[in-house]
């Protein structure tokens, strides 16, 4: 349903931004589809739309819901990459791997993670 509004909208010469795909991300990340995050971020990269700190906070959730650590993690990565003001992650987006970590009763990586936390000033 989200896709063909979607498709509508760029149909219709809509040109769609950073804040239509962001609330698309933020749909897919309160669902955990880590596999349509991944689509829908390539289709920002395909029409040129720059991600955002909502896109990076978005992938990041949505890989953490869907229980795919690696891919929070390397979406976290990413958005700390960014010399941008504004773009490094905060404690409340590295928090969304350390819950999972809890949530899964990883105490090992909980805990590696909280070190890491700590490290980058996040904590």
């Amino acid at each position: 349903e989200m896709t063909a509004w979607f498709d509508t909208m760029v149909a219709s010469g809509c040109k769609p931004g950073a804040r239509t795909y962001n609330m698309i991300l933020m749909a897919c990340a309160r669902s955990g589809d880590a596999k349509s995050t991944e689509e829908w971020l390539a289709r920002m990269g395909a029409e040129n739309v720059n991600l955002d700190r909502q896109s990076y906070v978005s992938a990041v959730t949505s890989f953490a819901m869907a229980r795919r650590l690696d891919g929070a993690i390397f979406w976290l990565s990413k958005m700390g990459s960014i010399p941008e003001a504004g773009m490094q992650p905060d404690v409340t987006v590295h928090n969304t791997i350390l819950e999972r970590y809890a949530r899964r009763g990883d105490v090992k990586g909980a805990a590696s993670w909280l070190g890491q936390m700590r490290a980058m000033g996040a904590a």
